[in-house]
């Protein structure tokens, strides 16, 4: 399981380095990879892993209240 979630992380790393070849406010690829590591090691423990990237950390402290779909809709909600 390891293998595929490592193998989903490189993957994501070159789409991330194909629609982000420059910078754009708050988001570079370098960041979007962080992101990547961050994720795969929250899925990693939720099904009983132990973390494929110790150590990353989570670069977008907006990105749980931009993922919630009732943030548009409920006001002070998030």
């Amino acid at each position: 399981m390891k293998d595929l979630i490592h193998a989903a992380v490189n993957l994501e790393y070159r789409y991330a380095g194909d629609t982000m070849p420059r910078a754009v406010l708050g988001l570079n690829a370098a960041m979007f990879k962080t992101y990547l590591c961050f994720m795969a090691n929250r899925r990693c423990m939720q099904i009983g892993l132990d973390a494929l990237y110790p150590g990353a950390s989570k670069p977008f402290p907006w990105m749980k209240t931009f993922l919630n779909p009732e943030c548009d809709r409920i006001p002070n909600r998030c």
